[in-house]
């Protein structure tokens, strides 16, 4: 007889397979694989399939180049069926069909050497329709056997040959669907670690962008509340001035006091002018105007002496030291013109008291604002938006905010009202 040794057709893999291939499919790997047979039962629901190079593509895609001479079509429905998918029914048929070719490949064997060139077919076949490793391991160790069987029935003399080339063809296949099978299951992990891979880089570039646009909304909530502040400390306060101004200038004008109201039209038009400036450095980003045409003690007194224009009896104290930072001088300054603001529109005071000066207490130095009124008080009103800012201004450098009764309500009920700001140097 003629003696045969044959290797394994190998696997279908999804990876790069370094060892011999004959029949090139991909497989998709999706989840862990424990057997050739685990991949080559073909995509199921939920499988994900990697990129495939052409040496991988499915029959049918690009692969039937290396079947010349063979359909498509039918080649496709053979390997479907003895590829023994994940279908019992199927699986079953695969079974069938590979034990009878393997049966009627000894009995050809009994009658012809040539049918011997069969175990090419029968081998691999062998490890094809069987999922799981150690059952191809049985199934060629026992048609080995009976090929063994067969060859000494033909003849007893030679029985030795026979089982010598029963055994080297086992080994051999063995050997080759062993090594196939290993190195399948390290293509098949390679390929689940890079959809894995793949998977989290789409996880991270969906965090990232999540992030990223939390924090832009973050920062356009930031920006819109500072701008609130800005305006709700300059603008808003100006305009509540010019109110008040155009209020007593009507009133001026009733009484028959042209002079007076000349006047208030000439403060009028200095609040309007100071707005406009405000306005300005605001769209520039230049901070208060207040400040670039003088230092923060001017800056206190023009504030004060909008309140001696409104009637009201004011006072004011700075010592400053030296070298105090602009951030600060910023918040010393929007404290003060809040708080004087709050006077004007809500306490109805006849008095005011503005201080700005250190004190030093157990080595700390701090900077004190006190804005006193002799007015009604803030009650148990809400903070609004104004005080709300002032607060947020304070706390930004660590200081401290305080909103207290100024006495115990006299007579008239007038408990007055003490803001006070303390900001760490």
């Amino acid at each position: 007889m003629t003696d045969a040794v044959a290797g394994p057709v190998t696997e279908p893999v999804a990876g790069s397979v370094t060892g011999p291939v004959t029949e090139p499919v991909a497989e998709p790997a999706t989840g862990p694989v424990t057997g050739p047979r685990a991949a080559s039962a073909g995509p199921q629901p939920g499988d994900t399939a990697p990129a495939q190079s052409p040496a991988q593509a499915p029959v049918g895609t690009g692969a039937a180049s290396a079947y010349p001479g063979t359909q498509d079509s039918w080649f496709e429905l053979l390997l479907l069926v003895l590829r023994a998918p994940d279908n019992l029914a199927r699986h079953a048929v695969a079974l069938a069909l590979g034990w009878a070719l393997a049966v009627l490949t000894l009995v050809l064997t009994w009658d012809s050497n040539p049918a011997g060139n069969l175990l090419f077919i029968i081998y691999p076949l062998l490890w094809i329709i069987h999922r799981i490793r150690r059952t191809g391991v049985l199934a060629t160790v026992t048609f080995s056997v009976g090929l063994a069987a067969v060859d000494t029935a033909r003849a007893p003399t030679a029985w030795v040959n026979a089982v010598a080339d029963a055994g080297v063809s086992c080994l051999f296949s063995l050997f080759i669907g062993l090594w196939i099978w290993r190195t399948y299951e390290v293509s098949a992990q390679l390929t689940q670690a890079l959809v894995n891979e793949q998977v989290a880089r789409q996880a991270l570039a969906r965090t990232q962008a999540e992030l990223a646009a939390a924090e832009h909304a973050a920062g356009a909530a930031l920006e819109r509340e500072r701008w609130a502040r800005e305006v709700h400390d300059t603008l808003a306060q100006g305009f509540v001035s010019v109110v008040t101004l155009s209020q007593a200038a009507r009133s001026e004008l009733a009484a028959g006091a042209p002079a007076a109201v000349g006047s208030r039209l000439d403060q009028l038009e200095a609040v309007a002018r100071d707005n406009l400036a405000e306005a300005r450095s605001l769209v520039a980003g230049e901070g208060p105007s207040a400040l670039r045409v003088g230092d923060l003690g001017q800056a206190l007194a023009r504030l004060v002496d909008t309140q001696h224009r409104d009637g009201r009896r004011a006072a004011l104290s700075v010592d400053l030291p030296d070298g105090l930072p602009r951030t600060v001088e910023v918040v010393v300054l929007r404290t003060v013109q809040e708080a004087l603001s709050n006077v004007t529109r809500h306490s109805g005071a006849q008095e005011v008291v503005v201080s700005v000066a250190c004190q030093s207490a157990g080595g700390l130095t701090e900077l004190v604002i006190t804005v006193v009124d002799d007015g009604v008080g803030a009650g148990d009103r809400p903070e609004g938006t104004g005080l709300t800012g002032m607060r947020s201004r304070v706390e930004s450098l660590g200081g401290t905010l305080t909103v207290d009764p100024a006495r115990a309500p006299g007579p008239q009920g007038r408990p007055g009202t003490v803001v006070e700001a303390r900001i760490p140097l």
